[in-house]
């Protein structure tokens, strides 16, 4: 739900969640599939029946990242169904390995995109204060199947309106997962991932 966009980083921090059984990694593999079949339809719902999502495009400056070139830092807090960790530093992949190159795309897209990634890797370089943060789900939502799709679809969503929006009062989100919806099938809480301005 929109409400969502508005969920600050200055939630108490939990107990970390235990180690998960075999058991619980099946289910996690299972619940990953029927998490993006539910995520694709609830987003699909909700893009076709938004005006304004439908007039207006993401914004070119917002970075496709893999999540293997995000380095977390400390976590900031929680929320209902998210952590927000500080962004420590964000290592680029060659195009080829991160796998984010759109080969269908105009040239002047594709070198959009690159630019997009190669300025927010360096505004965390050149960060000597936290002031990006990582959003992510959170492990322990893994459990409840149901609980888990909600979340990870008002997660997607929040992208989705965050992308296209570029106001003051509204925090900015500056990356976000290159393989979008199907990184959940990962099986991973993190799999999908926002990259957003921290909240003073």
């Amino acid at each position: 739900s929109l409400p969502t966009i508005l969920e600050k980083s200055s939630f108490p921090t939990m107990s970390p969640s235990t180690t998960c059984t075999r058991k619980q990694s099946f289910l996690t593999r299972s619940l990953a599939q029927r998490t993006v079949s539910f995520v694709e339809s609830e987003v699909d719902k909700i893009m076709s029946s938004s005006s304004f999502l439908q007039s207006h495009e993401a914004r070119s400056d917002v970075a496709a990242l893999k999540r293997q070139e995000i380095q977390r830092g400390h976590l900031l807090g929680q929320g209902g169904f998210s952590e927000v960790y500080e962004l420590a530093a964000v290592n680029l992949l060659l195009a080829r390995d991160a796998e984010v190159a759109d080969h269908d795309a105009e040239p002047t897209a594709a070198h959009a995109a690159q630019e997009a990634r190669e300025s927010l890797a360096a505004s965390a370089a050149a960060s000597s204060a936290t002031s990006l943060v990582v959003k992510h789900l959170r492990k322990d939502l893994l459990a409840n199947r149901h609980r888990f799709q909600t979340a990870a679809a008002d997660l997607v969503m929040e992208a989705h309106f965050l992308a296209r929006l570029d106001h003051p009062n509204i925090i900015k989100l500056r990356g976000w997962t290159a393989s979008g919806v199907s990184s959940l099938g990962q099986g991973q809480h993190d799999g999908f991932f926002l990259v957003m301005d921290q909240i003073d």
